[in-house]
């Protein structure tokens, strides 16, 4: 997938934990070096592709919380730019952080998936920190989005009071020919019904022509429809999708808990490689804020 592609809500939802590695026994039996070549060797494409598939298993998968109501395009970025997991990690963890958790492996206190859904919880926490400390600076809309909400407010409220109006006109006249019709009911018979009935038609087609008058004085009151933006104005900017993937799900709360319960401490080489995996999805927040404002700035040729 390009990466100028728009986020998908399948590769999305199809972050979960248990996704990357399935907990088959062949993973299990060799251990962490083994991860660590399935993630040199897999490339994201390869992943996405796993993700997307893992509905066909015994096992549904859980979806990222908040993905099932995100729009289908969200903003133009590539999927993996706005979080990082354990696949991420596992290749920037020193060795003696990597030996701490074969051994937990090893003699059977975690499986690996759960390893992966306890790392996955712990850039999770670090990333939520840290888009709260500096939401305001990654928050930012491009100029070219506060344009498009004015343009298409303008849009809907023209279109709003021509329609509540055009209803008030029609339905106050739709009234007065009912009464009309209501109260010169046609009673007589020969030559003198006709003539009643024509007086009375006279009467509502005299209302017809002041209601469309008056329908005419307000659409040159109400004026030319406003141009429609090309762009929509309900974008979920990339802070808001980022800072919702931090979600932990059910399972990474228990893994994590469960990594804590065997007694794992990271080192501060593992602090540091989680806050560099955050700050990557950081540089890509602000690398996309200044193209999208660099973009609305730019003359469009015609």
């Amino acid at each position: 997938m390009p990466n100028s592609g728009p986020i998908q809500i399948t590769l999305i939802s199809g972050h979960t934990s248990g996704l990357r590695f399935n907990a088959s026994q062949s993973h299990e039996k060799e251990g962490f070096k083994s991860l660590l070549a399935s993630a040199a060797t897999t490339s994201p494409q390869a992943r996405a592709s796993n993700a997307s598939t893992a509905g066909n298993s015994d096992e549904p998968a859980e979806p990222a919380p908040g993905a099932e109501s995100l729009p289908l395009q969200l903003c133009y970025l590539p999927p993996h730019a706005l979080y990082r997991t354990s696949m991420d990690l596992f290749p920037r963890l020193s060795h003696q952080d990597a030996s701490k958790l074969e051994a937990l492996a090893a003699s059977g206190q975690m499986t690996w998936p759960e390893i992966n859904a306890a790392l996955d919880a712990k850039i999770k926490l670090v990333a939520s920190d840290e888009l709260l400390r500096d939401r305001q600076q990654l928050e930012r809309k491009p100029q070219s989005w506060y344009e498009a909400e004015e343009a298409w407010d303008a849009y809907d409220d023209w279109k709003s009071t021509k329609a509540f109006g055009e209803m008030d006109i029609l339905s106050r006249y739709s009234e007065k020919a009912s009464e009309v019709y209501a109260n010169n009911p046609v009673t007589e018979t020969g030559p003198s019904a006709l003539e009643h009935l024509l007086a009375r038609e006279r009467v509502v087609e005299d209302l017809a022509r002041a209601r469309d008058e008056e329908l005419s004085v307000f659409a040159k009151k109400l004026g030319p429809q406003p141009p429609r933006s090309a762009k929509f104005p309900t974008v979920v900017a990339p802070w808001n999708i980022a800072f919702g993937l931090t979600r932990l799900t059910s399972s990474e709360s228990e893994a994590l808990e469960k990594l804590n319960a065997a007694g794992f401490t990271g080192s501060s080489n593992m602090d540091t490689a989680i806050s560099g995996l955050v700050g990557e999805i950081a540089g890509n927040i602000v690398a996309w804020y200044e193209r999208e404002q660099q973009a609305s700035q730019t003359p469009t040729e015609t």
